[in-house]
């Protein structure tokens, strides 16, 4: 975008009008109400504004009177010309390109914005106006604005309340002014004024946090900004591992500058994304929701992007300029199965045929390609089913794409990439049509990926995989035929009636029982290894426990000479209220990992690689709440009962809500593993449920309840050999457990070696 775009871009008020043209106030409003062609203003809840640009076009047919020309304006000047002059002057001196932020704390700040700090500075205010206040500083950090280093100053020395109001109200302010000169429509100012920070000090610190921002803690706050907005679907942010592949699908479209759109902007994060693997002469977002852009706004501005966002009141395809709405790449995320109130079906400028009513998955894929300029390419986010649905005028036009040649590839991605639904999805690969009716390739990319908390995330490696399947596909000249494990290249007549199938999943399984049956035999090998490797590690376990187990009966009855209550023996603990342990982020990319009920098996605890987990100052900020070698965790809410023993690889860990800890252990008196033992005695575990359902309709054990537990002890030595066996028959059911694992899965892959012919026949 260049320097005039930017003005011409730039919202101003009425007053600013005036100013900017030398006439008085009341002059703009006769302008608007006499005259039905000037432009119509942007109305946000802090008043009406006006494109620049649009009030510059429209003052350049009026000419100033000679009475009333400045001294170094000629006869015939307009108002449009001073206007642009006096708009672009202050605009020089202040004005400057966004950088891309510097990241110190590699992320880290946005776990402290989003710890305990939050609540204190936000007071009463709500969670999206705390989340306002940082895309306020923000913004005005990235934006390189005057003012940011007399912000900053403020995290440095002591300040009273009243500097506190002050700051805030300046801080709104400004970034609503920036939002102004951005083109984007303000309303930040109204929900920063109402924070009420506890402390000065905690405003800031938010402040000097808000400084190290870069882009992967900014990630983390809108992950977490998501989550407190409860957004829609239309709204949600594109997951980033998504935007990353669909950056390099596009990437090396062409070696000149390109113009890249995202005709469905959301937060900015495709066009962020193609702005790092393409040089971009210009990028234009657009979006429906003028807070979603406001984010997108800043979210590029962080990225060092500059670029011309646009709201739409109507869709896309509706206002499209054919001359100036071309782009070379294009990229979007639009709504799945959206129907829009104003969408004429039957429209005569749908290239590949009318669309159905109430669905605009196929007006959304004409318009990109519509809006491509020739020899460019499209990546666009579709529903799985938009590529094999029943609806004839869907597949009338996935025929007419395929015939005209504008779809190139198309990638099937793994269900549940998305943390707010299941629903699997596409990436569709288009171009511009050339008439020409070439092959195809489809991606099947359903297996790759590795799942993080409830959705599935590509690794690297993945996208190097997916995005090499095209890569290579075209410097191969895009010929038919070609195949590999992941993908199938097809003939367009391939793709035939009745149903013109988009599906990777139909081409590709060929492949999957072809060419990859090498890959299937190397899966067979590896998982015949472990099966192995366990089935030695059970035999091992089996041979332990037949050991001791024929001593069993001489080992005798339990005593009951001695009793004691359970908080005789150790100190017993309930985890985090839940509000507490929601005030730090949890994810797979923290470093502590939280222990859940669900995580307690055959007195194990057991967690996958994927678990949620919390930062390390998060871990220390719960400090009482971490585990100890040979700490005891039970379940105290819901299934109440179950038990697990603590062991050397999950120090630190931190216990969950919903779990009790018996720690601090009188270990003259008692051993650890003969408790644990004890509390899995059937008798035990009925009278933890029975007094469990005494206190409330969903089963809890309280502390005082789990106190009154009579543990009967024999002497310590009896106690430390019937531990050390049970715990030895504890790793025999793990050894089996494990093994039976392992059997399926060398099961699951022998079906494709069979399958693909990898037999004797014998």
């Amino acid at each position: 975008m260049t320097a005039a775009d930017a003005t011409d871009d730039r919202l101003v008020s009425r007053a600013q009008i005036a100013v900017l043209a030398g006439v008085q106030r009341p002059a703009v409003t006769n302008w608007q109400q006499r005259h039905p062609d000037f432009p119509q203003p942007d109305r946000s809840e802090g008043g009406e504004y006006f494109r620049a640009g649009q009030v510059i076009a429209w003052l350049g047919s009026r000419q100033i009177r000679e009475s009333a020309l400045l001294a170094d304006e000629s006869p015939g000047a307009t108002y449009g010309e001073r206007m642009r002059r006096r708009l672009a002057e202050p605009e020089q001196k202040t004005a400057r390109p966004p950088s891309r932020a510097v990241e110190p704390s590699g992320g880290q700040s946005a776990d402290r914005l989003l710890g305990p700090l939050a609540n204190r500075t936000r007071g009463s205010a709500s969670a999206g106006d705390y989340f306002d206040l940082i895309f306020s500083l923000v913004l005005l950090r990235s934006t390189g604005a005057d003012s940011w280093n007399e912000l900053a100053r403020f995290a440095t020395a002591d300040r009273s309340p009243e500097d506190v109001r002050r700051l805030l109200f300046t801080v709104g302010n400004l970034a609503d002014e920036q939002l102004r000169r951005m083109g984007l429509t303000p309303g930040l100012r109204s929900s920063v004024a109402v924070i009420r920070p506890e402390s000065p000090r905690d405003l800031a610190e938010v402040v000097a946090l808000t400084g190290e921002v870069g882009p992967v803690a900014f990630r983390k706050l809108l992950r977490a900004y998501e989550t407190a907005a409860v957004m829609r679907s239309d709204t949600v942010f594109t997951p980033q591992s998504l935007t990353r592949l669909m950056a390099r699908l596009v990437a090396g479209v062409g070696k000149r500058p390109l113009r890249v759109l995202d005709p469905y902007a959301r937060g900015g994060e495709l066009l962020a994304a193609v702005s790092e693997t393409t040089t971009a002469s210009s990028l234009r977002g657009m979006g429906p929701d003028r807070a979603m852009l406001r984010i997108a706004g800043i979210n590029l501005a962080l990225h060092g992007v500059v670029a011309k966002l646009e709201r739409f009141s109507s869709m896309p395809w509706e206002t499209f300029d054919p001359v100036e709405g071309k782009a070379d790449v294009i990229v979007c995320n639009p709504p799945f199965n959206g129907s829009s109130a104003r969408l004429d079906p039957d429209k005569p400028t749908w290239s590949f045929g009318p669309v159905p009513a109430g669905n605009d998955n196929f007006a959304w894929v004409q318009h990109v390609v519509q809006a491509l300029a020739p020899g460019g390419r499209a990546v666009v986010l579709m529903p799985g089913n938009a590529a094999v649905s029943a609806n004839q005028r869907e597949r009338d036009i996935r025929r007419k794409l395929v015939e005209e040649g504008a779809v190139e590839s198309v990638v099937a991605l793994p269900a549940r990439m998305f943390p707010t639904t299941p629903i699997q999805a596409s990436i569709w690969v288009l171009k511009s049509p050339d008439g020409n009716r070439g092959p195809v390739l489809f991606v099947d990319a359903r297996r790759l990926g590795h799942r993080v908390e409830k959705s599935y995330v590509f690794a690297d490696s993945d996208i190097d995989d997916i995005a090499g399947e095209l890569v290579s596909w075209r410097d191969s000249g895009c010929r038919a035929g070609r195949r590999s494990a992941l993908s199938a290249s097809v003939e367009a007549s391939e793709i035939a009636e009745p149903e013109y199938s988009l599906s990777p999943a139909e081409y590709a399984r060929m492949a999957d029982t072809a060419e990859g049956t090498e890959d299937h035999l190397e899966i067979l090998v590896r998982t015949t290894a472990e099966t192995e490797r366990l089935r030695a590690q059970a035999e091992d376990s089996d041979a332990a426990v037949a050991e001791f187990s024929g001593s069993i009966s001489r080992v005798g009855r339990i005593r009951k000479e001695r009793q004691a209550r359970l908080n005789e023996l150790c100190e017993i603990n309930p985890g985090p209220a839940q509000n507490l342990l929601k005030k730090f982020e949890q994810s797979i990319a923290q470093a502590v990992p939280v222990v859940l009920p669900k995580h307690l098996t055959d007195r194990r605890i057991v967690m996958a690689a994927d678990e949620r987990k919390v930062s390390d100052q998060a871990a220390a900020e719960l400090g009482r709440f971490r585990l100890r070698v040979h700490d005891i965790v039970c379940v105290r809410t819901g299934s109440t009962g179950p038990s697990a023993l603590v062991e050397e690889h999950q120090e630190g860990w931190v216990a969950g809500t919903n779990l009790l800890r018996l720690h601090k252990f009188k270990t003259d008196v008692v051993d650890p593993l003969y408790l644990l033992a004890y509390l899995s005695l059937p008798a035990v575990v009925t009278w933890i449920q029975e007094r469990s359902r005494e206190a409330t309709a969903v089963p809890t054990l309280s502390k005082s309840a789990l106190s009154q537990l009579k543990v009967s002890l024999p002497s310590l030595d009896e106690q430390i050999q019937i531990g050390s066996w049970l715990r030895t028959a504890d790793e025999q059911v793990a050894a089996h457990r494990e093994l039976a694992k392992a059997v399926v899965h060398r099961r699951a892959a022998m079906v494709p070696c069979l399958m693909g012919g990898l037999f004797d026949g014998k």
